[in-house]
């Protein structure tokens, strides 16, 4: 009876094997296949592109549906980055540690955001919420994204080939905050330009002011040697 179970059981591993085999080599070793980590790599970067995609375009889009599939679609494959970004921390390992930290860290801001714009649809939701994604994703959720997948491919005999993800520039085609910035510095430029005519006007005022105090002064200081003259004279002819 114990031969048969024995059987039974072989039987059934084999059929795994042959079902699964990249489920039971996880198991084997405690980590992902380098099939699954390869695979995970690819779809993080191909999510991270359709969030990228979207801070980049929706600054210009004022369709109110538009506005809410876009950033849904977002919503989305920054949700399934999450399963991708397990199998790669289970394959990294210590070495991932740091980055696989900040994406967790900071990931729920971005969803935040998303799903704001998702549920609003509206320019202003947008203009409010692109800033802040940016913020926290450019500098810390997609250079770790390349950090993990290196990391984990690193390990798994692949070779440190992760795709580097270029930042958003979303933010910069709001038109509210170029419009605020190029007001101050017309204002600025005016001011400057306004000051610059007030001091030349008066240096030219002063200038001239002074000219004619010195005009004025030499032509009294002559009638006044005219008159000494003209008393010198008379005396002559008196005596």
């Amino acid at each position: 009876m114990q031969f048969f179970n024995f059987l039974f059981l072989v039987a059934c591993i084999s059929h795994l094997t042959i079902a699964h085999p990249l489920s039971l080599q996880d198991r084997q070793f405690g980590r992902p296949s380098s099939r699954s980590v390869s695979q995970a790599a690819d779809n993080f970067a191909r999510d991270a592109g359709i969030v990228s995609n979207a801070l980049n375009t929706l600054p210009a889009m004022t369709d109110k549906k538009q506005i809410q599939s876009t950033a849904q679609k977002a919503f989305e494959a920054e949700t399934d980055e999450d399963d991708q970004r397990s199998v790669l921390a289970a394959a990294a390992g210590f070495s991932g540690l740091s980055p696989d930290g900040k994406i967790k860290k900071f990931t729920p801001t971005v969803l935040k955001s998303l799903k704001e714009m998702a549920r609003i649809g509206t320019p202003t939701s947008v203009q409010k919420n692109v800033p802040i994604i940016e913020e926290v994703r450019n500098p810390n959720i997609l250079p770790s994204i390349t950090q993990l997948s290196n990391a984990a491919m690193s390990l798994s005999g692949l070779g440190k080939n992760a795709k580097v993800l270029k930042k958003t520039t979303g933010s910069s085609k709001i038109k509210g905050e170029d419009d605020d910035k190029n007001g101050f510095s017309s204002t600025k430029n005016n001011s400057s330009s306004n000051n610059k005519e007030d001091d030349s006007s008066s240096e030219n005022s002063t200038s001239t002011k002074d000219k004619e105090d010195d005009s004025r002064n030499t032509s009294n200081v002559a009638g006044d040697n005219n008159i000494d003259a003209g008393r010198d004279s008379s005396d002559n002819d008196s005596n």
